[in-house]
């Protein structure tokens, strides 16, 4: 059960009034968001430490001079931060746990094909799941996932298992994948509907089960995603179909259908906001670049989350800020990374993605 950490309603909803304060304080944290601009403006450089600098001059830690593991060190460290200070402040603490969840899978991820190719997986590691790496990794290693979700223990039991028996990194990223969902839309549905309180000018109505209504959505995307891949990998529909994750909008067997049909996937997708991205797929299928088609879907989600974050006066905003400041996270690492390698600037700019900020 949430608690409310702001305010009680005397008649026990979560109503636009208990997000006042949260909206004040999102507005105020984006003055600390790197606008693609200045992201393209820092790329166009061409060097890591002035790239670096103009970063720092938008609110962020100076990482000049910083190697690449000391950079994913101050940015996990960022990002960790964040995530700590707006579940202080958040209305419905699940609506952050349900975002820190994808965290604890991808150290899942981290530890098990690491272990599998005998590398240290620290350096994978991001330290903003509900599950600091080091006990996920400790229970790993004692083979005892009892401090753990039921269903964080089962997919640890499994992949394990899997990679031994399949040495099939692919097939254990889907499977954790769908685990990862799995947990996630069981989290979405602990969530109250979103109910207002009768006045006397409005009488009650039920609300949008909104979190479940956008997790819904972001199997959809993951499951695009997944038809491109395994369409590009030569695999059989009877295979793309046991691949893909329950609980979207669209079911395995009709995006499986569409996937090998003659209208493919863009009818399935169409007046959808992964509309764009399905048309994209068609030639990415075929053998086109995959990082554009990828970039749109990041960019198709942004996009859709800000826009919802304008039209609500609720969690959705705080869903929407938390998936922009992984993006700008992300954005900046691309950048700085790829300058220390060497990257160029068109390239670099390829593969920057709008935050709708």
């Amino acid at each position: 059960m949430f608690v409310n950490k702001i305010a009680y309603d005397p008649v026990g909803y979560v109503s636009f009034r208990d997000y006042m304060f949260m909206a004040s304080k999102l507005n105020y944290r984006l003055q600390t968001m790197i606008r693609y601009e200045r992201l393209e403006q820092a790329a166009m450089t061409e060097d890591a430490e002035t790239a670096a600098r103009l970063v720092a001059e938008a609110g962020w830690p100076n990482m000049a001079g910083m190697s690449v593991p000391q950079i994913d060190a101050v940015l996990n460290e960022r990002r960790n931060s964040i995530f700590k200070d707006i579940e202080q402040v958040c209305p419905e603490e699940q609506v952050v746990q349900m975002m820190r969840l994808k965290y604890d899978y991808h150290n899942i991820k981290a530890l098990v094909k690491g272990a599998e190719a005998g590398t240290d997986a620290d350096q994978a590691f991001i330290t903003a799941g509900r599950y600091t790496p080091e006990n996920i990794r400790e229970d790993y290693l004692n083979n005892d996932y009892r401090d753990l979700t039921s269903m964080m223990a089962e997919t640890i039991r499994d992949a394990r298992e899997m990679m031994a028996r399949t040495q099939n990194p692919t097939a254990v990223d889907l499977y954790i994948d769908r685990m990862y969902f799995k947990e996630m839309f069981e989290l979405a549905s602990e969530l109250e509907p979103k109910v207002e309180p009768e006045t006397p000018m409005m009488a009650p109505e039920p609300g949008e089960h909104y979190a479940v209504d956008l997790i819904r959505k972001l199997i959809d995307r993951a499951n695009l995603i997944t038809c491109v891949r395994v369409m590009r990998m030569g695999k059989s529909q009877d295979y793309l179909k046991s691949v893909l994750i329950e609980d979207g909008t669209c079911s395995p067997d009709l995006l499986a259908a569409a996937a090998f049909g003659g209208d493919g996937l863009a009818g399935v997708f169409k007046d959808t906001f992964l509309s764009e991205a399905a048309q994209m797929a068609q030639d990415t299928v075929k053998g086109g670049p995959i990082t554009p088609f990828e970039k749109e879907c990041a960019e198709a989600w942004l996009k859709y989350l800000a826009n919802l974050r304008k039209m609500y006066f609720d969690a959705r905003a705080v869903i929407w800020y938390l998936t922009a400041v992984d993006a700008n996270i992300l954005n900046v690492r691309m950048l700085l990374t790829g300058l220390i390698a060497g990257v160029s600037a068109e390239k670099l700019k390829e593969r920057l993605r709008e935050t709708y900020v």
